[in-house]
């Protein structure tokens, strides 16, 4: 059955009765009551308020997250093959239920939640603004215990009012009423949410910069007092953009170097030598930032004053690393040489030394020890398992195994996927980010430095010299956002720039006589078919670039699906290692010729 349109006397009841829970969370606190109420109504043969408590407790039940707008929803519990609650699933009967709700409750947080679930499927204006009204009430309620829940309250009132494309004067009052809002909140002691309010009127330009920098201190009080350190900077920071946003240059870099600031005053605080030496690099990166620093005496200053701390703690750090373990594994031993081999040289020796650390297992081994694993893994392979991308599709599935007595191949190929991540993050750890921190503690490294890898290299295809460099020289530099921008679309044309140079056809020609550049996974193919790398190298590329059950760097930046933080995971990093060695292979083989020479062309990429 259905939810009838006309509240039942009991629906009302139940639905009074669980707003009465002690619990200041909102509608999180009525959806189990809720549930509860539906079970004992379908045991008492009630199947029409039975279904109308179930709805009302699938709409409590949804986690607002307004900055995941339009989908400002997400469902409180997902397991693999269901999930809780989201708006699309109510059909018309519950909507016209929600409807009938909103006009007879005197609760701002249930009515606000109604209204809005009735705003997403049916676009009524009247009911948008009632949401709007009501979002407003629920935050300044007894309703909700945390500034946070108000927060979101807040921010999705105003997201509601912007979309409805309000006149000036309910613009107007839409920001005053925001402004009263984020002013509260800081004289409660809540920068933070304060603050989370302001960055939503920045970005969507309902903010008068110049206003509010004039009355700064009196929203936020001195900001030498807001603590801890991380919400001060985050202020700071918003402050620079505010500065910035109406051509204040000089005040915008002030802010960001008191920012930077903060991270010294943690780093001050904390008696772990690796965690101060992470600390002072981020108020270095932050102090970079600083448009044009090199033109600021007293940036570069700083900057040169931070890196002289940071090459005092070298060896706390690596006396802390000593005694620390990866995983089962101690790494200080391995981090002391990367270091040892790197020091005191000039960055065309480092950059040299760093491309011959990057190492693979041979695929024939790697095959053998997945195979091996999996054999004493029966358990594990039992059951069947689903792999999930960063955004939560589904990106690969493995039924349960139907013979234990031998691994399949795509077993076999995740187990290899697996073990090959874990190789990456060992030789990472272990000897190229120890050995990239170095150098950038050493000295500061330009494009200058870079130009010796470019002076006709066969290995870089003509105009890309730029695009190479500008990745490189973000990843020695920590900015793997950058880097990966950069490499992650040249490892193709880099492919096919070598397989032209051995005059192999990269070209398909379709049926209307058009060439078409043939695709990154059938030019692997054909790398390794024509020997230009060899098979661990080719499965090395894959699992980064185009295994959708690996890293998939390649597919998931190319669709814009990486976040961020994303092009500073292990693979990220990895990549740049990885281009770095290949465009320093010819300096390689004439450095060490017995090891690294290939007469027959066939670029010796990972062959250890």
């Amino acid at each position: 059955m259905q939810p009838t349109e006309a509240l039942s006397a009991a629906v009302w009841a139940d639905l009074l009765a669980a707003q009465e829970c002690q619990d200041d969370s909102g509608c999180a606190a009525y959806y189990m009551p809720l549930f509860r109420a539906a079970e004992q109504a379908g045991k008492e043969g009630r199947c029409d308020d039975a279904a109308a408590l179930k709805a009302l407790g699938g709409a409590c039940s949804m986690m607002l997250e307004p900055r995941r707008a339009p989908a400002p929803f997400r469902p409180v519990m997902q397991m693999e093959s269901s999930r809780s609650a989201l708006p699309e699933d109510f059909d018309p009967v519950a909507i016209a239920l929600f409807r009938a709700v909103v006009g007879k409750s005197d609760n701002p947080e249930l009515r606000a939640r109604l209204s809005d679930i009735v705003w997403l499927r049916e676009r009524d204006a009247g009911v948008a603004r009632q949401a709007v009204q009501s979002y407003f009430e629920a935050a300044d309620s007894n309703h909700l215990k945390f500034n946070h829940d108000r927060v979101k309250r807040i921010i999705r009132a105003a997201q509601i009012s912007l979309q409805l494309n309000v006149r000036d004067a309910e613009r107007d009052a839409l920001v005053a009423r925001l402004e009263d809002a984020a002013a509260r909140l800081a004289e409660a002691k809540r920068p933070q949410r304060a603050l989370e309010v302001l960055e939503f009127m920045l970005a969507e330009d309902l903010i008068d910069a110049t206003a509010t920098l004039s009355k700064f201190e009196s929203i936020f009080g001195p900001l030498d007092m807001i603590s801890p350190s991380f919400v001060r900077r985050n202020v700071l920071l918003f402050k620079a953009k505010l500065h910035d946003s109406v051509k204040d240059k000089a005040l915008g870099k002030d802010a960001v170097v008191e920012a930077a600031e903060t991270f010294v005053e943690e780093a001050e605080q904390t008696p772990a030598a690796l965690a101060k030496s992470l600390f002072l690099e981020q108020a270095i990166h932050l102090l970079r930032s600083v448009k044009h620093h090199r033109s600021h005496a007293d940036v570069v200053r700083r900057i040169q004053d931070l890196k002289t701390e940071l090459m005092e703690l070298r060896d706390h750090v690596l006396a802390s690393m000593e005694v620390h373990e990866f995983g089962p594994f101690d790494m200080g031993e391995q981090v002391q040489q990367a270091v040892a081999a790197v020091s005191g040289k000039e960055p065309r020796e480092v950059l040299l030394t760093i491309a011959r650390m990057l190492s693979r297992p041979h695929v024939d081994s790697l095959r053998e020890s997945a195979t091996q694993s999996l054999q004493g893994s029966v358990l594990g392979r039992l059951f069947g398992a689903k792999q999930l991308g960063s955004n939560g599709r589904t990106v690969g599935k493995r039924a349960g195994a139907g013979d234990l007595s031998q691994p399949s191949e795509p077993e076999i190929v995740e187990q290899m996927l697996q073990m090959i991540g874990f190789w990456r993050r060992m030789v990472l750890a272990g000897s190229i980010e120890p050995a990239r921190r170095c150098l950038n503690q050493q000295r500061y490294v330009s494009e200058n430095d870079l130009q010796w890898l470019f002076d006709a290299n066969p290995m870089v295809p003509h105009g890309h010299e730029l695009l190479l460099a500008r990745g490189l020289l973000a990843g020695i530099r920590g900015d793997f956002l950058e880097a990966g921008s950069f490499l992650i679309p040249q490892i193709e044309h880099l492919l096919r720039f070598r397989l032209n140079a051995q005059r192999i056809v990269t070209t398909g020609l379709n049926q209307e006589g058009i060439e078409d550049e043939l695709p990154l996974e059938r030019l692997m193919g054909l790398a390794e078919e024509h020997a230009v790398i060899d098979a661990s190298v080719a499965f090395d590329l894959r699992s980064l670039l185009t295994e959708r059950t690996g890293d998939n760097l390649r597919n998931e930046h190319a669709h814009g699906l990486i976040p961020s933080s994303g092009y500073y995971s292990d693979a990220s990093r990895y990549l740049w290692a990885f281009v770095l060695r290949w465009l320093c292979l010819p300096y390689l083989r004439k450095e060490d010729s017995a090891r690294t020479a290939d007469p027959g062309g066939q670029e010796d990429h990972g062959r250890r």
